[in-house]
C-alpha cells in the first residue's frame, strides 16, 4: 500500500539553518521539497567533485586487496583525476597498438627491408623493384634482369627484380608490389615501447584501485555534503525567519514534533493535495515486495494520488510469464538455475530470487496442465505426465488453438475489468461509480465482439445490450462532479469523441491479451522445429549422436532466452500499459527520499 504523507512546514530562526538541518536529518524521516531551485556555487563545486570521483571508480579494475576505506591524508579529486588520466593514457595506447599490430603482420614477411633499405641500394646503382606474379611466370622476365623470389605471399609469389646501373623497364606485364616504409625490427621495436609503457600504467592504475574503498567512502561523503547543501539552497528566507517544507509519513508525524519541541522550530502540518509534489512510499507486504524487483527494472513509480497495484501486477505478471514461456521442461530449468544461482553465488537480491522461484513454479503448471514438455510429444505420452493434462488446452492438439486464445481474453477481461472495479471502489459514494460499471459493462461486449470476430463463435445475444448499456452509462456519468447531475451530463456528452476513442481502446487493449497465445504458441513451435532437425539426425553413430544432442541443448536454451525476452516485453507491457491505462495511471511519482 501507498503509505500516507503530511506536508510539512518547518518554521524556525535563520540563525539556526545549520542546527535545523542537523536536526531534520537525525529524525530521518523528513523528505524534502525546495520552495526555490537549490543554487549555489557550493552545489556546483561539490556535483564536479562527486562526477570526478564517480567516473574514476569506474574506471578502476576489481581487485581483493583493497586498503581499509579509512586512510588518511588523500586528496581524493587528485587521485580521481590521476586514475582517470591514467585510464585514458592506456585506452589511448590500445588504440595505438592495433594500428600497429595490424602493420607488423602485413609487412612481417618483408622481414628487414623497407622502403629506406631498397632506396639506399638504388642509390648506389643497384636497381631493384618487385613484382607479383607466379613462380612459373617468372621466367618472362627479360633475360637482362636478374629475378629472385622475395617471399611466397597468399598463394603467389613476390619477386624481386634486379638490374646494376640499369633502368628497369616500367612495365614488365605484372603488378608492381612496393616495399614497405618501416621494416619489422623498426614496428616492433614501437610495439615493444608502447606495451612496455602500457604495463608501467596497468601497475599504476591497480596501485589506485587499492584505495577504492577510501574512494567510495569519499564519495559518499560528498554525497551526504551535496544533498545537505541542495536542501539548504532550496529554504527560503525572509528577514530572519526560514521556512522549508517537505513530507513525512503520517506514522512519523508524531515523532516530527517532539523533536520540534526541543529544536524550538514552529511546524504546520496538513494532508497534501492533488497538486502537492508529495513522494510515494510503498510499503509491501511479505508477498506483493516479491513483484519489487520488475518495478526496479522498469523504474517507475507511481504517483502519491494513484494506486497500489503491486500485488495484482504479481498475480497477473505470473500467469503472464506461464503462458509466454508455455513449456514445464523450461520451467523446470529456470527453477534449477535458480536454486543454483542462490546457492552459489549472491549476485540477485531475496526477492528477485522468490520471484523466479515463483514464476518458475507457475510456468511448470501451466506447461504440466498444457502437457508442454520440450515440446515433446513423447514425453507427454508418459503415463504420470499425461494424468496431468486438461484436454481442452493440451498444446499439441488443434483444440488449444481456440482454448487459449479464449482464456487469454478471459484474463483480459479479469484485469481490465478490476482496474474499473478498483476505480469504482475509490469514487463510492460518487456518481462515478456508474461510469466505472459501464465500462465494465463495455469490456464485456467487447470480450464477445473478439470472441465472434477471432475465433468464429456465434453471436452473442448479450452483445448490442452491454456495449449500449456500457456507453449511456458512461456518457451520462463520466463527467459528473460536485457541480450537480445536468452539468455532469453535459460534459459527458462533449466528451462524447474521447469516449469513442476509449472504446475502442477497449477493444484493441483486450485483443493485446492474445499475444500471450501467440508467442506462447511460437516458442512451442521452435522447440518442434529444433526437436524435428535434431532427430532427423538420429543417434545412430556417435557424430550423430553429439550433433543431435548440440541441436537439442542449444536449440532449447536459445528459445528459454527468447521466451524470457517475450516475457520483458510483453509481461511486462500488458501490466504496465493496457492494465495501467485502465487504472488511469501515468506513473508520475516522486520516489520517497528522506533527508538522512
Amino acid at each position: 500500500m501507498i503509505a500516507s504523507m503530511k506536508k510539512i512546514t518547518v518554521i524556525f530562526d535563520s540563525a539556526k539553518t545549520e542546527e535545523t538541518l542537523c536536526g531534520l536529518r537525525e529524525y530521518g524521516s523528513f523528505h524534502p521539497s525546495p520552495g526555490k531551485k537549490p543554487e549555489s556555487h557550493e552545489i556546483e563545486i561539490l556535483k564536479k567533485k562527486t562526477e570526478i570521483l564517480d567516473k574514476a571508480l569506474s574506471l578502476l579494475p576489481k581487485t581483493k586487496n583493497d586498503d581499509d576505506q579509512t586512510i588518511q591524508n588523500i586528496d581524493f579529486i587528485k587521485l580521481a583525476n590521476e586514475t582517470i588520466e591514467t585510464a585514458a593514457n592506456i585506452k589511448m595506447i590500445h588504440e595505438d597498438l592495433k594500428p600497429l599490430e595490424k602493420e607488423l603482420d602485413s609487412i612481417r614477411k618483408w622481414g628487414k627491408a623497407d622502403k629506406t633499405m631498397i632506396d639506399g641500394l638504388i642509390n648506389k646503382g643497384i636497381n631493384i623493384r618487385f613484382f607479383r606474379c607466379s613462380k612459373k611466370d617468372m621466367d618472362q622476365f627479360p633475360d637482362n634482369v636478374f629475378s629472385f623470389t622475395a617471399f611466397d605471399d597468399g598463394g603467389t609469389t613476390v619477386a624481386g627484380v634486379v638490374l646494376y646501373n640499369q633502368t628497369i623497364d616500367s612495365d614488365l606485364g605484372f603488378q608492381e608490389v612496393y616495399p614497405p616504409l618501416r621494416n619489422v625490427e623498426t614496428v616492433a621495436g614501437i610495439i615493444k615501447e608502447k606495451e612496455k609503457e602500457l604495463l608501467e600504467l596497468e601497475i599504476k592504475l591497480e596501485s589506485y584501485s587499492k584505495r577504492k574503498k577510501a574512494m567510495e567512502h569519499e564519495l559518499f561523503s560528498l554525497h551526504k555534503e551535496l544533498e545537505f547543501e541542495t536542501v539548504k539552497a532550496g529554504i527560503i528566507e525572509k528577514d530572519k525567519i526560514s521556512i522549508i517544507t517537505g513530507f513525512c509519513p503520517e506514522s512519523e508525524a508524531g515523532r516530527l514534533k517532539e523533536i520540534a519541541e526541543r529544536y524550538a522550530w514552529a511546524i504546520i502540518s496538513e494532508t497534501p493535495g492533488e497538486k502537492d509534489p508529495a513522494p510515494t512510499l510503498v510499503r509491501h507486504s511479505k508477498i506483493s515486495r516479491l513483484f519489487s524487483p520488475v518495478m526496479d527494472f522498469v523504474g517507475i513509480v507511481p504517483a502519491y494520488h494513484e494506486y497500489d497495484a503491486s500485488m495484482s501486477f504479481l498475480v497477473f505478471f505470473t500467469i503472464f510469464f506461464a503462458i509466454l514461456v508455455g513449456d514445464a521442461g523450461y520451467g523446470v530449468i529456470i527453477l534449477i538455475a535458480t536454486f543454483l544461482i542462490s546457492r552459489f553465488t549472491n549476485r540477485l537480491p531475496k526477492d528477485a530470487i522468490c520471484l523466479l522461484y515463483l514464476l518458475s513454479t507457475a510456468a511448470i503448471i501451466w506447461g504440466a496442465i498444457s502437457g508442454i514438455w520440450f515440446a515433446s510429444e513423447r514425453i507427454a505420452e508418459i503415463p504420470f505426465f499425461k494424468a496431468l493434462i486438461i484436454p481442452s488446452i493440451f498444446g499439441l492438439s488443434p483444440e488449444s488453438d481456440i482454448s487459449i486464445p479464449r482464456i487469454c481474453m478471459g484474463i483480459a477481461f479479469l484485469q481490465l475489468a478490476s482496474a474499473h472495479v478498483w476505480r469504482a471502489a475509490r469514487a463510492y459514494p460518487s456518481l462515478l461509480v456508474f461510469a466505472e460499471a459501464g465500462w465494465i459493462a463495455v469490456l464485456c461486449g467487447v470480450f464477445f465482439i473478439i470472441d465472434f470476430l477471432i475465433l468464429n463463435s456465434p453471436v452473442s445475444p448479450l452483445i448490442k445490450p452491454l456495449v449500449v448499456f456500457g456507453s449511456i452509462c458512461v456518457l451520462i456519468f463520466a463527467g459528473q462532479n460536485s457541480d450537480g447531475f445536468k452539468n455532469g451530463m453535459i460534459r459527458g456528452l462533449k466528451n462524447m469523441p474521447m469516449t469513442i476513442l476509449s472504446g475502442i481502446g477497449c477493444f484493441s487493449d483486450t485483443v493485446s491479451y492474445i499475444r500471450l497465445f501467440a508467442v506462447g504458441l511460437a516458442s512451442k513451435e521452435m522447440a518442434v522445429a529444433f526437436n524435428s532437425i535434431a532427430m532427423s539426425i538420429g543417434f545412430e553413430t556417435f557424430f550423430s549422436t553429439i550433433a543431435t544432442v548440440f541441436i537439442l541443448i542449444s536449440g532449447h536454451f536459445i528459445n528459454i532466452a527468447l521466451a524470457v525476452m517475450a516475457v520483458l516485453v510483453h509481461g511486462i507491457r500488458l501490466n504496465f500499459l493496457e492494465y495501467s491505462t485502465h487504472l488511469n495511471m501515468e506513473w508520475t511519482g516522486i520516489k520517497y527520499a528522506p533527508f538522512r
